[in-house]
């Protein structure tokens, strides 16, 4: 009986010690805008700025039940998985500190080339995107650029990567980069270095 009591308790500790803090959804921007907890990373090349995050599985599981009536464990559970297997980033690509122009146009001469950009940005980014790890390479499953209306000088893309042979081939890389070709504003490749561990580290978000 006593044994049966030391080993409820080392349970017990265990459970308490691999769960992750709750953090309000401002708690958790102010944290996700912290580079120094490895979710967030930054680089300027010229006069284009680029602003790489790595998404949870908390926080996108939150969006997609927010709203919701009466959510179970479940459902929860079962949503968090899907986004457990894929790698989920959102890129922000617009002027460098203290520039001020629109993406969609700098560096344009006409609408032929305003409409050469526009496609470029809005279906040909998956071509210029790359997740790399261990020698192996994954193209993107969804990149979607966000409706902003022309409200803003930058621009935001929304990158899922999936698995391709196995379901928890992504789930298993401990340290992975997202490479940017970018042959829009000719800056170069940029690469976005990311530790599974700093993706594990991620406080879960109030429901």
């Amino acid at each position: 009986m006593k044994g049966f009591k030391i080993y409820t308790i080392i349970l017990l500790f265990l459970s308490l010690a691999c769960s992750k803090s709750e953090v309000s959804l401002k708690d958790y921007y102010e944290w996700q805008e912290d580079e120094s907890n490895g979710v967030h990373k930054t680089k300027t090349v010229g006069e284009i700025a680029f602003d790489m995050k790595l998404l949870s599985p908390d926080y996108l599981t939150y969006l997609e039940l927010k709203g919701e009536g009466t959510v179970t464990p479940q459902l929860k559970d079962s949503i968090m998985k899907f986004y457990e297997n894929n790698l989920t980033f959102v890129l922000t690509i617009g002027p460098a500190e203290e520039s001020h122009f629109d993406i969609t146009s700098v560096g344009i001469k006409n609408y032929e080339e305003y409409a050469e950009r526009m496609k470029q940005l809005n279906f040909e980014m998956a071509e210029l995107l790359e997740l790399r790890s261990d020698g192996k390479k994954w193209k993107p499953a969804i990149v979607e650029m966000e409706n902003i209306y022309g409200l803003e000088f930058h621009r935001k893309f929304n990158i899922v990567f999936s698995p391709e042979e196995k379901t928890d081939e992504l789930v298993k890389l401990d340290k992975f980069t997202v490479m940017f070709d970018d042959e829009i504003f000719d800056t170069g490749t940029s690469s976005f270095g990311f530790l599974k561990s700093s993706l594990e580290k991620t406080p879960a978000i109030k429901f």
